[in-house]
């Protein structure tokens, strides 16, 4: 099982903080960290120089203005807050007080390659030895020292561009709907940042900005040649459920609970459209349609094995039976739930008991309580999944609404975490849909 308090942070990072608050707590933290208790001396030790440069654009040969330059340290993926700087009208910048050391550093401009975009101490690590070395063969380094300022040239290039338009099955445009893209061949998952570096989350704060206009257009700038799935996510709360509370109704608006569309029309990513682009070029053809008049809900409600009775909190997840490809992660409360906007298809729902109550965000009703509540949020599944401890899978089949289906499932784990598959002989699975 995975904590939520990342989750809870991210997402109410993504819906209620500007990335400007969010540079000024980060501000405040480094702050806070320079006013606690040091000795004069060590401080003496630290050694600073000065970081300085001009940035051309690749493609005009014009200086780069109002670009955001970062540096982030070669050894440790620290992000420090005062290692910002943007260039002027001529293109030049300068980064006072940078502690000595090796840094990547990058020019970041609306249109331009980031290759930090999605930098994470994770992603470095994940790094095969040749990717390694061809990543350090294209992103600039410079090393720092305080005996000589550091001099350099950046030309940030042009990134293609892929745009397209985004509309319901009636006809109407989709507004204000958040759009993402990843590699054909990524194996990452949608959803929330893998880790809460600095990067990670700005990058997901990106992602929540890159959203429909209203005609439902988007263009996706900065992006590197390849192939790319292009996605909609489609918020699924729905006005007749008055069960969820603030923290169900954030995780139905992200890739996590929400509808995800492809290009071509299609909920599934393996029958996506490709969409293709070399340096520079831009593609126009990642059109999507939402399929509304095919979508359904489906009700139901999860008990206890031993003693009938709804556990406090549960996670549902639900798999294309054929493909095992994720399509919803939802949560119901006191047992109860109701996933809104479900695809016509043949599916794998599984279900797992929490002992743990739901967070509670609601002032009028206690405030914040439920900061150590768990779920599993980790929606991959292949065919050869084993079953984790406490939880049942069920098939269902959509064709109209599902109304009532109920399961039955162990008592939680004394311990909210992950363990080798039990012996499910003993489990007794109801799925009733009428």
């Amino acid at each position: 099982m995975k904590h939520l308090r990342g989750l809870y942070i991210a997402l109410c990072v993504a819906l209620s903080v500007a990335a400007v608050s969010f540079t000024a707590d980060a501000a405040c933290a480094a702050q806070a960290v320079s006013s606690s208790p040091q000795a004069p001396e060590e401080k003496a030790k630290t050694p600073k120089g000065v970081v300085t440069g001009t940035v051309y654009c690749a493609d005009t040969n014009l200086p780069a203005r109002v670009a955001q330059i970062m540096l982030v340290p070669t050894a440790q993926q620290n992000f420090s807050p005062q290692n910002i700087a943007t260039t002027d009208l001529d293109g030049r910048f300068s980064l006072p007080k940078v502690p000595e050391g090796s840094y990547y550093i990058a020019a970041i401009l609306p249109g331009y390659l980031n290759l930090l975009a999605n930098m994470s101490e994770s992603h470095l690590k994940a790094m095969s030895p040749e990717v390694r070395k061809e990543f350090e063969a294209r992103v600039t380094v410079v090393t720092v020292s305080a005996k000589q300022a550091a001099e350099v040239s950046l030309r940030p290039e042009r990134g293609a561009e892929i745009d397209g338009t985004v509309l319901y099955d009636d006809g109407s445009p989709a507004i204000a709907l958040q759009v993402e893209f990843k590699p054909k061949s990524s194996t990452a998952k949608p959803g929330l940042p893998e880790d809460g570096s600095f990067f990670s989350v700005m990058s997901f704060l990106d992602r929540a900005q890159r959203s429909t206009d209203d005609h439902g257009r988007f263009r996706i700038l900065g992006v590197a040649p390849g192939e790319y799935l292009v996605s909609v996510t489609v918020p699924t709360s729905s006005a007749t459920d008055s069960g969820p509370n603030v923290f169900t109704r954030m995780i139905e608006s992200t890739s996590i609970g929400g509808l995800i569309v492809y290009a071509g029309g299609t909920v599934r990513a393996s029958k996506a459209k490709v969409i293709k682009v070399g340096a520079g070029e831009t593609n126009r053809d990642a059109d999507i349609i939402i399929p509304l008049s095919t979508l359904h809900s489906v009700h139901g409600y999860v008990t206890l094995k031993n003693t009938g009775l709804p556990p406090p909190t549960a996670t549902l997840q639900l798999f294309y039976a054929d493909t095992r490809e994720p399509v919803r992660t939802a949560i119901a409360q006191n047992g109860e739930f109701e996933m809104s906007y479900v695809p016509e298809d043949s599916f794998v729902l599984r279900a797992m008991a929490s002992a743990q109550a739901m967070p509670n965000f609601d002032p009028e009703d206690g405030g914040d309580s439920g900061m150590g509540f768990f779920f599993n949020s980790d929606q991959s599944s292949t065919k050869d999944d084993k079953i984790p401890e406490g939880a049942v899978e069920v098939p269902l089949q959509v064709k109209s609404d599902v109304e009532s289906m109920t399961i039955a499932v162990p008592d939680p784990p004394a311990k909210e975490a992950s363990q080798p598959a039990p012996d499910q002989s003993n489990s007794q699975v109801v799925a009733v849909p009428q």
